[in-house]
């Protein structure tokens, strides 16, 4: 499902504004669960092949953020100062739910 809004249309009040949300919420979760699915899938495909796939525990994949944190603070200037901010946070978020 693909839902098209312009800036001035979403940003107005009016009582079509809880569709909009809930189409939002809708088409976000579909794509969540599409995303996950292939990447299942392409897991499956690359383990099928013989490849032997590593995951990392909560420690590990902690020790691994903070050696790439000088990386995130050397090019925060190209990057974006907000973004190197927002980042690690949004990602915390989503690694919550």
């Amino acid at each position: 499902m693909l839902v098209l809004y312009s800036k001035e249309l979403w940003n107005a009040p009016s009582e079509d504004q809880p569709v909009a949300c809930a189409c939002a919420e809708l088409s976000r979760d579909k794509q969540r669960k599409v995303s996950c699915e292939l990447s299942q899938a392409s897991l499956d495909k690359i383990e099928g092949s013989g490849i032997i796939v590593n995951e990392l525990n909560g420690q590990e994949a902690n020790r691994m953020r903070d050696e790439v944190k000088s990386v995130w603070e050397k090019h925060a200037s190209s990057i974006g100062p907000g973004t190197v901010t927002m980042m690690p946070c949004a990602l915390e978020t989503m690694r919550e739910q």
